[in-house]
This record gives structure tokens, C-alpha cells and sequence, in this order.
């Protein structure tokens, strides 16, 4: 029901970002792509988003991370996540941009 995927959903946030504090970024993005795939409250968009657009920058991957942060600014919340993920890809712009 509704409470189990609640609690899936608390369970693989806790641990995609425990994951990614600790340096488990492939791990840490697993748990936030099964997460953006499950039901999850709007809100959650521009986290999901943010925390696998971190993962891939650590594993060097700018083009993936450059994407989900994307995602995180088109989520069209504005919140935190939202404003760390633009500030983010901007960043990845500028890089991409430079000789």
C-alpha cells in the first residue's frame, strides 16, 4: 500500500545519501535512480535529481550529471535542491565551455 512505498521511498533516500557521504557515488545512485523511478512526491523531484547529478560528477561523468541537474531545475520546484543543482550545471557549462 501507500505506507510501504512511503517507507521504500524514506529507506532509499536515507541510504542514497548515506551512500554518497561515505563515497559509495555508484551505489548512491542507484538508490536515487530506483527512487526517481518509484512514486514519490513532487517535492522529491529536484532532490532526486540533485543527488544523482552529484554522483555522476564524482564518477566523471559531466554529460550525465549536466542531464539530472537539468532535470532537478526542470522540476520547476523551487527549492534548495533546486538552486544547488542550477548552480551546479552552471558550473558544468562553464567547464564544458572553456578551451
Amino acid at each position: 500500500g501507500a505506507q510501504d512505498s512511503s517507507t521504500q521511498w524514506d529507506c532509499l533516500d536515507l541510504l542514497g545519501r548515506g551512500l554518497f557521504e561515505v563515497g559509495e557515488y555508484e551505489r548512491a545512485g542507484r538508490c536515487w535512480e530506483r527512487l526517481l523511478g518509484m512514486d514519490h512526491p513532487p517535492v522529491a523531484e529536484p532532490v532526486g535529481w540533485y543527488y544523482l547529478g552529484e554522483c555522476h560528477w564524482h564518477l566523471g561523468e559531466p554529460a550525465r550529471a549536466r542531464d539530472a541537474f537539468g532535470r532537478a531545475v526542470a522540476s520547476g520546484i523551487d527549492s534548495h535542491h533546486a538552486r544547488l543543482a542550477e548552480r551546479r550545471a552552471r558550473t558544468l557549462r562553464e567547464d564544458a565551455s572553456s578551451p
